[in-house]
């Protein structure tokens, strides 16, 4: 069916049920839709995706498919006729062309997403010399804590190796120390 479509980006390659849209996204462009099918035919061969950007070999391969691409053109003038495309195109303002051109991209019964997320970039590009500011001081914020956590681990080592010291220095002490206790025992012994 036309739901099926794959005319917005789906959150997986593939939908986890067979026939099931898993489209949640943006609206594809026409790119986008296009690679979807040749995938999607690559996928199913039996729907026979068939993609044709000449006017005269999409009418050459309707023949082959025993279609009268006359039938189509005849489908085009009707609708043409019944003011359906003309008149979707027919805008005086160019404000008038935006709302059309939203309303074709856009889910209407998500407006309010659509509502938020350009008040959420107004509001950054309002905010935009501010955030600026910020991310200037915050990168330099970052590289004087950088030196600051640098100067405090080189301080640490100097305390380790200090301590070490003085507890080499001390055992030496004691040492020393008990030598001399020893030396002097000796001493009065052979006096």
């Amino acid at each position: 069916s036309l739901d099926n479509l794959p005319v917005a980006e789906a959150t997986a390659v593939r939908p986890p049920v067979e026939g099931a849209s898993g489209a949640q996204g943006r609206r594809r462009t026409m790119k986008g839709f296009r690679d979807a099918l040749t995938e999607a035919g690559k996928a199913y061969p039996h729907l026979e995706v068939h993609w044709e950007e000449i006017h005269d070999r999409w009418n050459e391969h309707l023949t082959d498919l025993g279609l009268d691409p006359e039938l189509f053109r005849y489908q085009r003038e009707m609708n043409a006729d019944e003011g359906e495309a003309a008149g979707l195109f027919a805008v005086k303002k160019d404000s008038d062309f935006t709302d059309l051109l939203l309303r074709a991209v856009t889910d209407t019964r998500d407006t309010d997403g659509l509502a938020d997320l350009v008040g959420g970039f107004g509001n950054k590009l309002g905010r935009r010399a501010e955030l600026i500011a910020e991310r200037d001081f915050t990168a330099g914020s970052v590289d004087l804590l950088g030196r600051i956590v640098e100067a405090a681990e080189a301080r640490a080592r100097a305390r380790d190796i200090h301590a070490g010291a003085e507890r080499r220095t001390r055992t030496l002490a004691r040492r020393l120390s008990a030598r001399g206790v020893r030396e002097r025992v000796r001493a009065g012994e052979l006096a």
